[in-house]
């Protein structure tokens, strides 16, 4: 069951306070590595946007959904002073794209993630849309640190995640930490 995994792993409260009835694992593909709850990747094989078949995602909505991407481990697992870090948003994807790739409104571009120091849990969240969103609503945040996706996602109608995963990466040798685009 996906929500004990959220519970035990800390992402039920750290990222969301709760998740939808009939919350789903959300399938997530960096090339050809399936993104398995918990998994541990490392940074050189989440370089490249994912693919993500929203039309999957078992439980019959046929409208839009809103993807988010977040860091709640920022700038470490023990100072997560810049928590929660966006990693991408993506609304108005179909329900029944075979991937979620160059689909949709972009509001913040895709981010590999990069931690600092010791090991972050990145975390998708799936949300439905009630209605399509415009391009300029919701405004891209000001900044990529200090981002809450609950508030955010109740400002804009999108109530709790229906689907999700999440993954560790391990700050490493290889670390191109992007700090110039927070």
């Amino acid at each position: 069951m996906p929500e004990l995994l959220l519970h035990t792993s800390g992402i039920i409260p750290d990222v969301v306070p709760d998740v939808a009835d009939g919350y789903e694992d959300l399938p997530v593909y960096f090339d050809n590595t399936f993104v398995f709850n918990g998994e541990h990747l490392n940074i050189h094989q989440t370089l490249q946007e994912p693919h993500i078949p929203v039309q999957s995602i078992g439980h019959g909505f046929s409208g839009d959904y809103t993807l988010v991407l977040v860091d709640p481990d920022a700038p470490s697992p023990s100072d997560k002073s810049f928590s929660q870090v966006i990693h991408w948003i993506v609304t108005n994807i179909p329900y029944n794209v075979p991937k979620v790739h160059k689909v949709g409104t972009v509001i913040e571009p895709y981010l590999p993630p990069s931690p600092i120091a010791g090991t972050h849990r990145y975390t998708f969240l799936l949300f439905e849309q009630v209605s399509p969103i415009s391009h300029f609503h919701p405004p891209a945040p000001d900044s990529r640190i200090l981002f809450n996706v609950t508030s955010w996602a109740k400002i804009h109608n999108l109530g709790k995640p229906v689907a999700g995963v999440f993954f560790q990466s391990t700050a490493g040798k290889f670390l191109d930490n992007h700090l110039d685009t927070l």
